[in-house]
């Protein structure tokens, strides 16, 4: 294991006068003792025992690199590329190389340790045990989502212990949750590369952690909270060396971020990209819960906000809804939480479900939208979509509410899809179209006089109430409406097809007007 001057500072057992270390305190390239030699050319992996003399005649060299130095002059001023820690020169040379050697062989034998671990598949929890003797502060690794994969901390009385068996895959709770979501320090800290300090301002300690990225990608976050000594220079490349061994051994034991099977989120991916699904496979799957692809099952799509995504709070949402939704699994798409819930495994109706939902959706400051109840998990991707549509449209015309069932807007998503993938002028009747242009050319409005005649269902006494106008002028208007149309309002199915043409021209009119439509026009 490669060393620096903050960790040999740390860790030595003999005493100093004072030290001068200007590099980078993450950055490790020591790993042999040597004695300095003027005909010599020096390693930048050597630590390099020097005389005052001999150090004083480097100054001008532009030498850098990492000394002890046996003597101590503070008028004299070195160069900013050294690292150097000053010793009396009554010390004996010979007993420092040892001891500089015996603190090499500490971090060599914990480094052999870790990899003999690694190499056994040890649990996390293992390996990060091994780093207590040196970091000496509670670590803990959490997921993006602010789960506890693991903790560990020196053994004391209980109620000196900063975490408790509880903790153990257990989120951090909701308030503090949202009080990370808002606080500008801990969005800054999710693109850290390397040890990062996080102030005592929340929890009133403060915390150094190193963010793990795999291919990447940030997979999960170790910490070491300042509870039992103040932290050392020296703890922030230790914990990136950790770090290292504890990614090889995630990716190594292919360890899991959620409690779902391997495979899962692959199989019900496959299903929602309409590819076809061996049935043996899927049932396998859905077995892992009890589940049955006969079952009943009906679709929560939470809309995630590109916020909750940058700051890795989405894997937290859906494990909420697992937690608090009985007979449900979270996963997370492009820009949706989908939630899936099996009634039979949940023993609760629908509604008894969304009454919980509600508040969780309130909570958060989330919407949602809920498809219809399905039998046949192979049909998951339409109710899928179902929820998705109810939610795009729900959050356009009825704003103030957080969960938007399909069944009220299903009628809607199809004239609004009508309105999005075809012009006005293909979907009317050649009759309508008549009427309309009767009207552009003589200024009339026969079209929408036809229009409230057909929404009152052909009632003259409701229709003269809706327009103010007399008797005997709607029926003159009717009577010319009927001649230029030439439309049979006694067919039932062209009375259907005009009112949903009135409704789409009235919602493309909206929309265009005042509103983003959710679907493409």
């Amino acid at each position: 294991m490669k060393l620096n001057a903050y960790i040999i500072k740390d860790y030595i057992s003999f005493p100093i006068i004072t030290s001068f270390l200007n590099s980078n305190p993450i950055d490790c390239n020591l790993e042999r003792v040597t004695v300095y030699c003027q005909d010599k050319t020096r390693q930048s992996s050597d630590l390099t025992l020097i005389k005052l003399d001999e150090l004083i005649s480097l100054r001008n060299s532009e030498q850098d690199g990492a000394y002890i130095c046996f003597g101590y002059d503070k008028s004299i001023e070195f160069n900013k590329n050294m690292d150097i820690i000053f010793v009396t020169s009554e010390l004996n040379p010979l007993e420092i190389m040892e001891k500089l050697q015996d603190t090499f062989n500490l971090f060599s034998n914990w480094e052999k340790n870790l990899l003999e671990s690694l190499a056994n598949n040890a649990p996390l929890r293992e390996l990060g045990e091994s780093a207590l003797p040196f970091i000496n502060n509670p670590i803990a690794i959490y997921t993006p989502g602010l789960r506890n994969i693991f903790f560990c901390e020196r053994k004391k009385a209980r109620n000196l212990m900063l975490y408790s068996e509880e903790d153990t895959n257990k989120y951090l709770s909701p308030e503090e949750i949202d009080e990370l979501k808002f606080n500008p320090e801990f969005i800054s800290t999710i693109d850290a590369t390397e040890p990062t300090l996080f102030s005592a301002e929340m929890w009133g300690y403060r915390i150094l952690f190193y963010n793990i990225r795999i291919c990447d990608i940030y997979v999960a976050r170790i910490v070491v909270s300042e509870t039992e000594r103040p932290f050392k220079v020296s703890d922030s490349p230790l914990l990136k060396f950790l770090s290292s061994i504890l990614e090889v051994s995630m990716v190594k034991q292919d360890f899991p971020m959620n409690d779902h099977p391997k495979g899962f989120e692959t199989i019900i991916n496959q299903i929602l990209d309409k590819q076809s699904v061996d049935d043996s496979k899927l049932q396998k799957i859905l077995q892992y819960k009890n589940w049955n692809i006969t079952d009943c099952y009906f679709c929560i799509a939470i809309e995630v906000s590109r916020y909750d995504q940058v700051i890795h709070t989405v894997s937290t949402i859906g494990s909420i809804l697992e937690a608090n939704i009985p007979g449900s699994v979270a996963l997370e798409q492009k820009d949706y939480i989908l939630a899936i819930v099996n009634l039979n495994a949940a023993t609760k109706t629908r509604d008894e479900l969304l009454s919980v939902l509600v508040y969780i959706l309130r909570d958060g400051l989330l919407k949602a939208g809920i498809s219809e109840e399905f039998h046949n998990f192979k049909n998951l991707n339409e109710y899928y979509l179902q929820a998705c549509d109810a939610i795009r449209i729900g959050s356009i015309y009825d704003e103030t509410i957080w969960c938007y069932r399909y069944e009220q807007y299903a009628l809607k998503r199809l004239i609004l899809r009508a309105a999005a993938e075809s012009k006005i002028e293909a979907l009317c009747p050649k009759g309508l179209l008549r009427l309309m242009d009767y009207d552009k050319k003589h200024r009339r409005e026969y079209t929408k006089t036809l229009k409230i005649y057909l929404q009152n269902n052909l009632s003259v006494a409701k229709t003269i109430r809706h327009l103010y106008v007399q008797r005997a002028t709607f029926l003159y208007q009717l009577k010319r409406i009927l001649e230029i149309s030439k439309l049979d309002l006694d067919d039932p199915k062209v009375k259907l097809h005009l009112l949903i043409v009135f409704e789409i021209m009235e919602e493309r009119k909206l929309i265009l007007n005042a509103k983003e439509h959710p679907f493409k026009i």
